[in-house]
C-alpha cells in the first residue's frame, strides 16, 4: 500500500529529506495511534532538523488527534524551527462517506462483497461498522444536524433502510466515538494552524461526494455534491481556521490521486518550504456555477480483477473527464533588459515596418535570425499571423527565443485585434513546444517544469495603446491560447502557466506593476491571474528616466441619427445618418436605409424574447453600419455613442463583426448618450459622499424575490462603505421605506436592483416594482430636486426606449404654447377659412410624404387628445401660428 499510494511522492522528497513512514493500524482508535505517533516526534525531535509533516486521508485526522490529545508535543513541534505540515483532502470534520459505507451503499463495501467469497456485503458491515477507527472518520461539528455517538440515531437509520437486521456500531464503540468527539470539539477552535496548509481534490464529472443525509417517509435518504473529492467534502473536510486564512488549495485530482499526482509534487514541496505556493489554485473552483446537493447514483463494479480491487480499494479511480479547471496564471514584473528573460520573448511587428527597438534587441540575441526570416518573407505582418525562433543551445547563450506576432498595418490596431494576434502566436508556441521538457523531466522523476513566456507592454507608444490596455489585451490573449489549446488537445499540451512582463525603464515597470495589481482584483474575475512577487523583480540592466505619460486611449465620438434624406427623385427616405470624428478638425459622414421594419423584427427577439444569438448581432452590424464605416468601428478601442431617440432603440454594445466573434463591447469601450431636446439647464449637484442602495423590495408576492439582485445589493454596499460612503442600505425593504429614504435626503449615487416592468398592468406601468402595484418610475427620479452623479439600474425590462413614445414626451412640452390654437385650427378649416385649409392640406401631405396617416403621427394624435372644444375668439394670426407648427413639424419629421 506505501509503494502503490506514497511510493513516487516518497521518492520526491527523499532527493531533500529523510523519509519516515509513519504506518497505522486502521481498525484501532485513533487516540492509540496519535500516542503511538508522538512518541516518533518526541523520538525525532531529538536530532534538532526541521520537521515537515506530508498527511493524506486519514493520515491528517491522525495528526489532528495528536494535537488534541497531546497539546505539549504538538506546541514544542509546532514552534521548532523549520516545521510544516501539508494535509491532502483530510476529513478533519468527518465524512458522510462512512455511514453509507456501513449502510451498504459505497461501491467499494459491495465490491469487497464480491471478492469475499466466505462473507456476504452484512457480514463484512458487522465486522466494521465496530471498528473504532472507523467511527472516528464520522461527521462531527458544533452544529451537526446528526449526533452519530447517539445509538438511536443508527437505529432510526436503520429502521429507515428497511432492514432492521441491518448491522449497527455497539453501544461500546458508540461511547467511545462520544468522547472522541467531545474532545476533539472542545479544542477543535482553538488548534493553531498556521504552520498547517490544506490541498483539497475534486471529484470527476461524472461522480460525486456523498454530503448528507436525511430520513424523508421512512426512508434513509442520502445526498451528494460535486464540491468535494469523492469521500471528502470541502465544507467538512476543511477547518475554518486553515480556510480563512487561505492556506487551502485546489487540485483538479481525486482523493486517491493526491498522494499520487506528480503535477502536485512541486507545489507539496513549496508547501513544505514556504508555507504557500503559486503552483496550485488558491480559490473556489468556479467553473460549475451555483452547487446543490443531489442524490447519489452508485454505479456498480463488475471488475474484480487484482488492479481494480487494489485502485478501489486506495481511491484511485479510472481516468474519467473531468471537471474544466482554470488554473490562475502567474504574473510578475522584471525591470531590467530582456536578454535576462525567464523565458522567450514575446513581442510585435507591425505590417511594412522594418526591424526595430524591441524587435532589434531580439535579433542581436538571436544572431541576426529574424533579419533573415524577415529577408526572405517568412516574417508576421497582418493580425493572425507569427513567427517563432527558440534557442536550441542554452549552454552558449542563456537567452531562450523570441515569439513574434502581427500587429497589422500601423493606426490600424486596437486592443482587441492585438488581443487575437497574440492568442494565434502563444497556441503555436504551444504546439512546437509540445512540452517536450516537461516529459523528459517527468521520466526522470524530478519536478515538471513550469509552461511560460516573457513579453513586452506591446504597442504601448508607437502602436497607440495606453499602458491598461496593452497589458489587458496579453493577458486575455494568452487566456484565450490556454483555453484553445486545452480544448483542442484535450489537455495533452499545458498551456502558459507564468508570464514575465519585462521592461527596462522603471517608469513604465512600475506603471505595468500598478496595472496588474488591478487586475489581480478585479471583480469581473475576467482576469485569472496571481501576482507572483510582491514588487518589481529587478534584474541586470534596468535603467531610470523622467516619467512622462505614452498615449491615452482617445475616445472616438459615433453620432447616429434617423433624417430624412432627400432622393435625386425629389422624394424623402427615412435614413440612418452616422458621423465618426476624426482626429482632426473633419468628421466623416454617411447614410444608411433605415430598415424600420427588419430591424424591429430583429429587437423584438433579441430582447423582449431574450433570444440573442450570433447571427443577429452579425446581421445588426451588416444592418446599421455603414460599408465605408465597417472596419474602422472594429478597430476602435473607446467609442461614445450620440444616439437620438429613435437609434437609440438599437443595441449598438451587442453588434458583432462576425458570428465568430463577440459583441464588441466586449473588448471596446462603449458609453452611450441620448442626444435630446429636454434637459436641466440647472442642475443642483450633491457634494456629500451619500449613496442610496435598493436591492430585492419586499413585493408580499406580487413576483418572486430575486436572490440575486438581494447579492448585488450587498456587494455594492461593501465597495462603497470601504470608499468611505454614507450608506442608505434598502434591502429587502417596503416601498414606503424606499420612497421615504429616496426623496427625503440627497443621494450622490443611486443603485438599484430588482424587478422591473414595462407597461404592466391596466395602468401600463413602467419602472422598477418596489410593491405590490407600486412603482418607482423614471419621472418620479426626474422630478427629485437634486440629481445624483450616477444611476445605476439593473431591472429586466427599463433599458426599453420606445421611439413614438419618447417622441410624444418630447416634443409635447416644446408644442405646448401652439397646442392650444391648431386644435382650433384644425376645427374651422373646413369652413371658415380657404387660406387655413391650404395650410392643413400642406400639413396632410407632409403626413403623406412620412408614409403614415395624419391619424398615425403621435403629433396629431396628441393634439387631437388634449385641445378638443378649446375655443378662441381671435381669429387674425391663426394662419401665421399655423405656418410656424408645419415648420416645426417638418423638422421633427
Amino acid at each position: 500500500m506505501i509503494k502503490t499510494s506514497y511510493g513516487n511522492i516518497g521518492d520526491k522528497l527523499s532527493s531533500s529529506y529523510d523519509i519516515v513512514t509513519f504506518q497505522f493500524d486502521w481498525r484501532i482508535p485513533l487516540k492509540e495511534s496519535a500516542a503511538l505517533f508522538e512518541a516518533k516526534i518526541n523520538e525525532l525531535l531529538l536530532h534538532n532538523q526541521p520537521i515537515k509533516i506530508v498527511a493524506h486521508s486519514m493520515g491528517g485526522v491522525l495528526v489532528r488527534d495528536f494535537m488534541v490529545y497531546h497539546k505539549a508535543t504538538w506546541e514544542k513541534l509546532n514552534n521548532s524551527i523549520g516545521f510544516r505540515a501539508v494535509f491532502l483532502g483530510s476529513p478533519l470534520g468527518g465524512s458522510y462517506r462512512i455511514p453509507y459505507v456501513l449502510f451498504g451503499k459505497d461501491s467499494l463495501i459491495q465490491l469487497l462483497g464480491k471478492i469475499d467469497i466466505k462473507h456476504s456485503t452484512k457480514e463484512l458491515l458487522e465486522v466494521f461498522c465496530n471498528f473504532p477507527g472507523i467511527l472516528n472518520l464520522l461527521p462531527i461539528s458544533k452544529d451537526a444536524r446528526h449526533d452519530f455517538s447517539d445509538r438511536k440515531l443508527w437505529e432510526r437509520m436503520r429502521a429507515a433502510s428497511g432492514d432492521n437486521s441491518w448491522p449497527i456500531p455497539s453501544q461500546k464503540v458508540l461511547d467511545e466515538f462520544a468522547q472522541h468527539q467531545e474532545a476533539v470539539l472542545k479544542v477543535a477552535d482553538k488548534i493553531d494552524y498556521s504552520n498547517v496548509t490544506y490541498i483539497a481534490g475534486q471529484s470527476g464529472k461524472k461522480s460525486f461526494t456523498v454530503s448528507n443525509l436525511n430520513i424523508e417517509d421512512g426512508k434513509l435518504e442520502f445526498y451528494a455534491t460535486n464540491s468535494g473529492d469523492e469521500s471528502v467534502t470541502w465544507a467538512s473536510g476543511i477547518p475554518k481556521d486553515i480556510h480563512d486564512k487561505k492556506q487551502v488549495y485546489y487540485a483538479n485530482v481525486t482523493h486517491g490521486g493526491l498522494s499520487k499526482e506528480k503535477n502536485l509534487f512541486a507545489g507539496i514541496e513549496d508547501l513544505l518550504i514556504y508555507g504557500s505556493t503559486k503552483r496550485l489554485q488558491n480559490s473556489l473552483p468556479k467553473s460549475r456555477g451555483e452547487e446543490r446537493e443531489f442524490a447519489p447514483t452508485e454505479t456498480e463494479i463488475f471488475d474484480i480483477s487484482e488492479e481494480k480491487v487494489i485502485n478501489t480499494i486506495l481511491g484511485v479511480e479510472e481516468v474519467e473527464e473531468k471537471w474544466h479547471e482554470e488554473k490562475p496564471m502567474l504574473v510578475s514584473v522584471s525591470h531590467g533588459d530582456l536578454k535576462y528573460d525567464k523565458y522567450p520573448v514575446l513581442a510585435g511587428h507591425f505590417q511594412y515596418d522594418a526591424i526595430l527597438t524591441t524587435e532589434l534587441a531580439i535579433d542581436r540575441q538571436l544572431d541576426g535570425e529574424l533579419t533573415r526570416l524577415h529577408g526572405l518573407g517568412l516574417y508576421p505582418g497582418p493580425i493572425g499571423t507569427n513567427q517563432i525562433v527558440l534557442n536550441e543551445d542554452l549552454v552558449k547563450r542563456s537567452f531562450k527565443g523570441g515569439v513574434i506576432v502581427g500587429l497589422g498595418v500601423p493606426g490600424e490596431l486596437s486592443s482587441f485585434a492585438l488581443m487575437n494576434s497574440i492568442e494565434k502566436g502563444v497556441a503555436r508556441y504551444l504546439t512546437i513546444k509540445k512540452e517536450e521538457e516537461n516529459r523528459t523531466s517527468l521520466a526522470e522523476n524530478s519536478s515538471p517544469a513550469i509552461n511560460g513566456i516573457s513579453v513586452i507592454a506591446i504597442a504601448n507608444a508607437y502602436g497607440g495603446l495606453s499602458t491598461e490596455s496593452s497589458v489587458h489585451a496579453i493577458i486575455l490573449g494568452i487566456q484565450r491560447a490556454n483555453k484553445s489549446i486545452d480544448r483542442v488537445y484535450k489537455g495533452e499540451i499545458k498551456g502558459i502557466e507564468e508570464v514575465e512582463i519585462i521592461e527596462i525603464f522603471n517608469d513604465k515597470a512600475l506603471s505595468i506593476l500598478k496595472t496588474i495589481q488591478r487586475l489581480e482584483v478585479d471583480d469581473s474575475k475576467e482576469f485569472n491571474i496571481v501576482f507572483n512577487e510582491k514588487g518589481l523583480n529587478y534584474t541586470l540592466g534596468k535603467r531610470w528616466r523622467i516619467p512622462y505619460d505614452y498615449a491615452n486611449d482617445w475616445w472616438t465620438r459615433v453620432s447616429v441619427c434617423h433624417e430624412l434624406k432627400l432622393r435625386e427623385t425629389d422624394e424623402f427616405e427615412d435614413s440612418i445618418r452616422m458621423s465618426i470624428a476624426s482626429n482632426g478638425a473633419s468628421e466623416k459622414v454617411e447614410y444608411m436605409p433605415a430598415n424600420d421594419k427588419t430591424l424591429e423584427v430583429l429587437l423584438k427577439r433579441m430582447t423582449l424574447e431574450n433570444q440573442y444569438s450570433p447571427e443577429i448581432a452579425k446581421t445588426m452590424f451588416e444592418l446599421l453600419i455603414p460599408y465605408q464605416f465597417k472596419e474602422e468601428v472594429k478597430r476602435l478601442n473607446n467609442v461614445s455613442w450620440i444616439l437620438d431617440v429613435a437609434s437609440a432603440e438599437y443595441p449598438w454594445e451587442m453588434i458583432q463583426e462576425d458570428v465568430d466573434a463577440v459583441p464588441l463591447c466586449v473588448h471596446t469601450g462603449m458609453v452611450r448618450q441620448l442626444a435630446s431636446m429636454q434637459f436641466r439647464e440647472k442642475i443642483a449637484r450633491v457634494n456629500a459622499k451619500t449613496a442610496l442602495v435598493v436591492g430585492d423590495p419586499m413585493l408580499d408576492k406580487f413576483m418572486p424575490p430575486l436572490p440575486g439582485a438581494l447579492r448585488e445589493a450587498e456587494t455594492v454596499v461593501s465597495i462603497l462603505k470601504k470608499n468611505d460612503y454614507e450608506i442608505q442600505s434598502l434591502i429587502s425593504s417596503s416601498a414606503t421605506d424606499i420612497i421615504l429614504k429616496l426623496f427625503s435626503r440627497n443621494h450622490k449615487i443611486i443603485h438599484l436592483a430588482g424587478h422591473g416592468v414595462y407597461r404592466h398592468g391596466p395602468n401600463r406601468s413602467t419602472g422598477m416594482v418596489i410593491g405590490k402595484d407600486t412603482f418607482l418610475t423614471p419621472s418620479k427620479i426626474a422630478g427629485m430636486s437634486s440629481s445624483a452623479e450616477l444611476v445605476f439600474v439593473n431591472c429586466c425590462y427599463l433599458g426599453l426606449i420606445d421611439k413614438k413614445a419618447e417622441e410624444g414626451r418630447l416634443y409635447r412640452n416644446k408644442f405646448a404654447a401652439n397646442i392650444m390654437l391648431t386644435q382650433f385650427m384644425l376645427g374651422i378649416a373646413k369652413t371658415k377659412d380657404g387660406e387655413i385649409t391650404h395650410e392643413y392640406l400642406k400639413l396632410w401631405d407632409l403626413a403623406g410624404n412620412k408614409g403614415q396617416k395624419v391619424a398615425e403621427l403621435e403629433h396629431f394624435e396628441m393634439i387631437g387628445a388634449l385641445l378638443e372644444n378649446i375655443k378662441i375668439d381671435d381669429f387674425s394670426s391663426v394662419k401665421d401660428e399655423f405656418t410656424k407648427i408645419r415648420k416645426a413639424l417638418e423638422e421633427a419629421l
